[in-house]
């Protein structure tokens, strides 16, 4: 999971591995799932140092200080006087009682303790003004009425095209038009239709359009894009009107920026320091969006790129870029800029005809011979290069760009024919005609830049794709993978690029606007990286490793993972608690039955199926045996089948092995385009599947520990638990055995009645061969029992690519309900739901929708305000936070350790500092301990698992709302434990278990849509085949990990 959100934006390595996500999906049988423990290329993680300070200070790390948060007396379990009502929907805001009674070893505490520091810096205030003003903007073409330009009001806003280098050039050619109208002040445009800066602009100025467009700003500098009107001025430029609409004023909230007030913002500056912050962002890259017009630089979002930092991505129609992250962020101890490495994919820009034939993998003399237009591939060609910029390069000092539609007939044929100057004439004709220029391959395709009925036609050869371009939704696996693997630096060579070789620092010293907004300057020192040289330097901030988990397997086996964050099952460790029901065979032996089938789409006569029949068999002995050895022994129930999918061989082999009570089935796949097949006929049977790709299977040397890897998974399908937390109390007359949580004393108080902890996850589409965009699939799981081991799922869908979700009353009740089925009709007490894939912006109206459905869902069930109490856990990977490890000055910088958590402790309102005022001792010196957190809301980041590639990524948790009334210790020691009970593999893993088994829910509805098209399946038919599994109380409901 870490590796899905790949640093910088999307790529930058950082993932975890074993068995988990960075080691295969559930489709390809996860390698390595039993074995794990995998130490890969982290970035050369010490944790001797780090030992030593847990032995030494062992006392923060044992369990009689886990059993201070996670068992308080009982007099402490009363929070009435610190939550929230139901009614409230308020975010609860930091408090000396919420931050009180840490727990964990916290390094700013101990002598020679390692230095931990962010990718934050510092940002001085004093050159910020304390007013920006914010003016809308809307473009217009001028048009030619009655023999002279006027001005149309009504026409399209050009700003609203999100075309940034076209409206950038735009409005720069008005500022510079017009400059001695500004002053001396600032100015920031967003590329978009917003416009800071930091002087009251002189409106109304006496400058009209052409004749006397009065009150509008207008420009003829040549911005040499135009879109489909072919109006032009009399000296060939078009001509644009500028309509700037003044928004209000922004106050800056210096003060709190700075750290004196943090924590006591008003609402109004809680607003206004939103507002300034965008304005600075705009500013920050302000520098390389006034120059994307000469290919100088290349922008995506917050992200730039300089196209002299390319990689090879094995593909020749994309390249890629390393670039850079920047944006501002308000903390506690002020205003910082985050950067952070970023890599991304472009289309490779370039002349259009050396691109398809790159793409082709033919020569331009091949081209001819290979062209048709219903061919695959050419479609595919066509699909990539829809809506593209595309530059004309045949007039000389007039590079006109347009976007590119289809391609068209060859350039010499009589498809291509138009009338020009009253001559009937082909492309070919019109270009030696026109502009004396031969075509050397006339009997090539052209391509259309215009429409359907009034087609522009252009041969290959005279047009260019303009550099820059993205295509997220046409890069393939191989792509991803090769970014990932470009991206994932090493901690020290990434902070070395973040400091000494980053260039948006010396831009922005460059930059005129960004000096007048005050953003030009950041706090330097000795580089930490190495001696000598003077460079920005990034934020130290206080962590604390919060105390391992300890794991109880099967024989009341206990593994400690500590700070490696992975494990293995070597020496005769087995699952600690086996799936329900087994059989009995003759002699009296338990044993699980299950099925074997190889899924094949071949012609029959085609298909090696001897080939194919000895391959799933070797597989199916291999599971057989490893079972054993793992406490869950596995028989064959029939011979093992090779099926094909193309009729209802697969179909009828499924249903044979359902009479057969086969538990769950083994399937080797052929080709990955058979898993949605069989996910879906294999689910509307309420039958479990477990995948392995014949690639993998058939591999030499085979895949250790393949076999434990699948059963690890299949324990879990069939309803077991292959790990669970171990108790903490000290002694078994200690133990109050009756409670929901097992063992007792193992997870947290709350658990001692019966509670709920819950994942919502959202799958976004890809678009349709059309263009139009699927529906989102929303899915919602929930925990079942006391070991928080299984969960159910409800899985529907939503409007296409929306986060909130609107409609989850329904989902949230079936789990409810089947909770109660599943633990005698008690009813929850407490929920802890665990949200992923919330930005900021979207906190409002979560809590809006998604929180109200879930209290809607509470209340019908007609219980009283004890039970159902709600706490709202939001998960965000999608940051550019980092943190780097060094132990002791001068060092190389490492990895984090795993169980690493910043927070506000000490900086915001705790019950040691109830005024918010910083240890003097660490403010002291050049290299103060800093906070990174913001003032408003209770979060932290955690670094839960040990990456293979690059560097780590830690998530961010922010509670949003709480009706239990939980200490920030218990929700962060809660959180990091559960990000071990993810059962897929034996390593802690980025994120809790809860939000992971969403995001799988998820993509199995995104699996089973796609498996169903063609038997015209919908979200009622999605929402009734998760549900059929919630229905009896005793079918394991884990089928979709």
């Amino acid at each position: 999971r870490g590796g899905n959100n790949f640093g910088g934006g999307y790529y930058g390595g950082g993932r975890e591995g074993g068995g988990g996500r960075g080691s295969g999906r559930e489709q390809y049988g996860g390698r390595g799932g039993g074995g794990g423990g995998r130490g890969g290329r982290g970035g050369g993680q010490s944790h001797g140092e780090l030992l030593d300070l847990m032995s030494r200070y062992s006392g923060f790390l044992d369990d009689a200080a886990c059993l201070k948060v996670i068992s308080p007396p009982h007099h402490e379990r009363d929070r009435s006087a610190h939550f929230e009502s139901r009614q409230s929907m308020s975010m609860p805001s930091l408090s000396a009682w919420r931050n009180a009674d840490p727990v964990g070893l916290q390094l700013d505490k101990v002598h020679s303790a390692p230095i931990i520091r962010s990718n934050f810096f510092k940002t001085p205030t004093a050159s910020i003004p304390r007013v920006l003003y914010h003016y809308n903007v809307s473009i217009f073409r001028f048009m030619f009425e009655n023999d002279k330009f006027t001005f149309g009001s009504d026409s399209e806003d050009i700003a609203l095209k999100n075309d940034v280098e076209l409206n950038t050039r735009i409005v720069t050619a008005v500022f510079m038009r017009h400059e001695e109208n500004w002053g001396n002040g600032g100015l920031a445009h967003d590329g978009n239709s917003a416009v800071y800066s930091t002087e009251k602009l002189p409106f109304p100025l006496e400058t009209g359009g052409p004749d006397d467009a009065g009150g509008v700003m207008w420009t003829e500098y040549p911005p040499t894009t135009r879109y489909e009107a072919s109006l032009e001025a009399p000296n060939g430029r078009p001509l644009y009107g500028v309509v700037f609409n003044y928004t209000g004023e922004i106050n800056t909230p210096v003060a709190e920026w700075i750290g004196s007030a943090a924590g006591a913002e008003s609402a109004i500056t809680v607003r206004d320091s939103r507002e300034a912050l965008r304005a600075l962002d705009v500013t920050l890259l302000g520098f390389a969006r006034k120059k994307l017009f000469n290919g100088t630089w290349h922008l995506l979002g917050n992200r730039v790129f300089k196209p002299d930092r390319t990689f090879d991505v094995r593909n020749p129609s994309f390249v890629g870029m390393m670039g850079y992250h920047a944006s501002f962020r308000a903390c506690l101890s002020g205003l910082a800029m985050v950067t952070d490495i970023s890599a991304a994919c472009f289309l490779r820009g370039g002349n259009l005809l050396v691109f398809v034939c790159l793409f082709l993998r033919c020569s331009e003399s091949e081209l001819a011979y290979q062209w048709n237009p219903s061919n695959r591939k050419v479609a595919e060609l066509e699909a990539l290069l829809k809506s593209c910029k595309i530059r004309l390069t045949h007039i000389p000092n007039k590079k006109m760009v347009m976007k590119f539609r289809s391609f068209g007939p060859a350039a010499n044929s009589h498809e291509s024919e138009f009338e020009f100057n009253g001559t009937v004439m082909t492309v070919d004709q019109y270009f030696y005609e026109a502009h004396g220029l031969r075509l050397r391959a006339p009997h090539l395709p052209t391509c259309n830049l215009g429409t359907k009925k009034r087609r522009i036609l252009l041969p290959l050869e005279h047009v260019e794709i303009v550099a820059g371009q993205t295509r997220h939704r046409h890069m393939t696996g191989d792509i991803t993978a090769q970014i990932i693997k470009t991206a994932a630096m090493r901690p020290h060579e990434r902070f070395k690029q973040l400091t000494s070789e980053n260039y948006i620092f010396p831009a922005l010293q460059e930059d005129y606007d960004a000096e007048q907004f005050g953003i030009h300057s950041f706090n330097t020192g000795a580089s930490a990286g190495g001696p000598g040289g003077v460079t920005p330097l990034p934020m130290r901030v206080k962590g604390t490793i919060l105390p391992p988990a300890k794991l109880l397997y099967g024989g009341d086996r206990i593994v400690e993972p500590k700070l490696q964050g992975a494990w293995n099952l070597a020496g005769g460790i087995k699952f600690a608690h086996k799936a329900p029901s087994p059989l009995t065979d003759r002699n009296g032996n338990l044993f699980y039955p299950f099925g074997a089938l190889f899924v094949h789409g071949q012609v029959p006569h085609h298909a090696n199926r001897d080939v194919f029949l000895s391959t799933v068999e070797r597989l199916a002995r291999e599971v057989e045996t490893e079972s054993v050895t793992l406490g869950i022994p596995m028989h064959l129930v029939d011979r093992c089948k090779v099926v094909n999918s193309t009729n209802n061989e697969l179909v009828n082999a499924l249903e044979d092995l359902k009479s057969r009570d086969a538990r769950i089935v083994v399937v080797v796949l052929l080709d990955e385009h058979l898993y949605p097949g069989v996910k879906f006929f294999a689910d509307r049977l309420c039958l479990p599947t477990q995948c392995a790709r014949n690639s993998i299977v058939t591999k030499t040397p085979p895949p250790r520990n393949y076999a434990v890897s699948l059963l690890v998974k299949m324990n879990m399908k069939m309803g077991g638990t292959n790990h669970t937390l171990a108790s903490r109390a000290r002694g078994a007359a200690s133990v109050d055995a009756d409670v929901f949580q097992r063992p007792p004393q193992s997870i947290s108080w709350l658990f001692d009645e019966p509670t709920m902890v819950i994942g919502i996850d959202v799958n976004h589409s890809e678009l349709r061969p059309d263009g139009s965009a699927q529906e989102s699939v929303v899915a919602v799981v929930a925990s079942m029992d006391g070991m928080l081991g299984q969960y159910c799922a409800h899985i529907s869908s939503c409007n296409a690519n929306r986060e909130p979700v609107n409609s989850l009353y329904e989902s949230f009740h079936a789990l409810l309900t089947a909770f109660c089925a599943r633990n005698n009709g008690e009813f929850p007490r407490n929920i802890i739901v665990y949200r992923d894939g919330v930005a900021d912006s979207q906190f409002v109206s979560t809590l809006t929708s998604e929180l109200s459905a879930l209290q809607e869902a509470v209340e019908s069930f007609n219980r009283s305000e004890d039970f159902g109490r709600i706490s709202f856990v939001v998960c965000q990977k999608r940051h550019h936070t980092r943190f780097f490890h060094q132990s002791a000055p001068n060092k190389d910088f490492e990895n984090v350790c795993v169980g690493l958590c910043v927070d506000a402790k000490g900086f915001g309102p705790d019950a040691s500092n109830p005024l918010n005022v910083p240890d003097a001792a660490q403010l002291a010196g050049a290299d103060p301990i800093s906070c990174i957190m913001g003032a408003q809301l209770n979060e932290f980041y955690l670094n839960s698992h040990a990456p293979v590639l690059g560097t780590s990524k830690p998530t961010k948790y922010i509670l949003l709302h709480d009706e239990i009334g939980l200490k920030m210790s218990e929700v962060q020691l809660l959180t990091f434990w559960l990000t071990h009970l993810y059962q897929r593999c034996t390593r802690a893993v980025s994120i809790v278990a809860p939000a992971y088994y969403a995001h799988w829910a998820a993509k199995r509805g995104r699996v089973l849509l796609a498996g169903g098209r063609d038997s015209g399946l919908e979200n009622h038919h999605l929402k009734h085949m998760s549900a059929q599994w919630m229905l009896d109380k005793d079918t394991p409901a884990m089928y979709f990990i």
